[in-house]
């Protein structure tokens, strides 16, 4: 079984080398860099599975990484490590199609976990009725099967979902505030 490979870049080298000695021992290869500027060709030449990338670096920031990984590899997962009070800048990353957002400092386990998920192996596409959607759409189809089930007399709470209204109604495609659950 091949080993996942991981490019770890930011620009403080010992905090790179330890993350990246820390997934090796997990089962990664790791592959540590300083500074970002060098990541570009590291991204097209060394076969990377995942981008794990520091947010603001001096010679190329994280959501810079990103679209460059993006362009060459659409379908690579890229993270980004945030410092505190970057929250809003890993939030507009992750507008922009990064696969997680960690804020230093943060456990090993915690990395491992996200990186487990973004390089397993795809499943078989979800369907409905015979027709390949993405899960959110799905989910939301769901949603909408199951208010339409209610037979117009049951009401679909969300209590009785466990969700919130606002989630329920977003689920159900109605954002108005005098949105209502029941039919």
């Amino acid at each position: 079984m091949t080993r996942p490979r991981i490019l770890v870049v930011d620009d403080d080298l010992a905090f790179v080398q330890t993350i990246a000695d820390g997934l090796l021992s997990r089962g990664f290869d790791a592959l540590p860099l300083a500074p970002g500027a060098e990541a570009a060709s590291r991204l097209a030449r060394d076969g990377v599975d995942v981008l794990l990338t520091g947010l603001r670096m001096r010679s190329l920031d994280g959501i810079d990484l990103l679209k460059l990984s993006q362009r060459m590899s659409p379908s690579r997962p890229v993270i980004l490590m945030a410092e505190y009070g970057a929250i809003e800048f890993a939030i507009a990353a992750m507008r922009q199609g990064a696969y997680h957002y960690l804020m230093k400092p943060f456990l090993l386990d915690e990395l491992t976990l996200f990186l487990e998920r973004a390089t397993a192996p795809e499943t078989a596409p979800a369907t409905f009725h015979g027709e390949v959607v993405p899960l959110s759409e799905l989910e939301r189809r769901y949603a909408r099967w199951a208010f339409e089930r209610s037979d117009g007399r049951k009401s679909v709470t969300a209590e009785r979902l466990k969700i919130d209204k606002q989630t329920l109604n977003e689920l159900l495609g109605d954002t108005s505030e005098d949105a209502q659950l029941t039919r």
